[in-house]
C-alpha cells in the first residue's frame, strides 16, 4: 500500500481511495496506510483471502479495503489520536521526501497498532506464525525484520 498526495493517474489494478473531506487534520489516509502495512494488515489479508503463497496472491477489492474494521475515533484516546498524529505526519514528510520508513519508526508504528487494536504479546506470536509460515517474499521478508521482542520490550 501507498499514498501518492498529487493528482496522478494509475492503472486499472491499482485502487484510488481518497478522503471526502478532511477530518479534523486527523492523519487517517497515513493511519490506513500504516494498518495496511502492518503484521496486523498481513494477518487481517492473508486470514480473510485464507492464501499465504505467491501463487494465490491475495485479490482484495475495493469493497474488502473499505471492510478492514477502522477504530471508532470516538473511542480513542487522545494520546491514541495524538500518537496516530505524531506518526501519520512522520509517514507524511518521509511519503513526501520519496524516503523509506526505517525500522524504528516501524516499530513505533506496529505498537502503535498493537495499542489501538488491544493485541498482547500472545497475539502477536499468533500473527508471527503466519508471517513466519508464508512464503518469502520482499513484503514478507519486510515484515521479519521487526521481531517480536522489538514491540515487547
Amino acid at each position: 500500500a501507498s499514498i501518492d498526495y498529487s493528482d496522478a493517474f494509475t492503472t486499472q489494478v491499482v485502487y484510488i481511495l481518497s478522503l471526502k473531506e478532511k477530518a479534523n487534520s486527523f492523519y487517517l489516509l497515513e493511519f490506513i496506510l500504516v494498518l495496511l502495512c502492518s503484521r496486523l494488515g498481513f494477518f487481517y489479508v492473508a486470514l480473510t483471502s485464507g492464501e499465504t503463497e505467491w501463487k494465490s496472491h491475495p485479490y482484495l477489492t475495493q469493497t474488502k479495503i473499505k471492510n478492514i474494521p477502522l477504530p471508532k475515533v470516538s473511542e480513542l484516546s487522545k494520546k491514541e489520536i495524538d500518537r496516530i498524529n505524531e506518526l501519520g505526519s512522520e509517514v507524511k514528510r518521509l511519503i513526501t521526501a520519496k524516503k523509506n520508513i526505517d525500522i524504528e519508526l516501524d516499530i513505533k508504528c506496529e505498537k502503535l497498532i498493537a495499542k489501538i487494536y488491544r493485541l498482547n504479546k500472545r497475539d502477536y506470536k499468533i500473527i508471527y506464525e503466519l508471517i513466519n509460515s508464508s512464503q518469502e517474499l520482499l513484503p514478507v521478508k519486510a515484515l521479519k525484520n521487526v521481531k517480536l521482542e522489538d514491540l515487547f520490550k
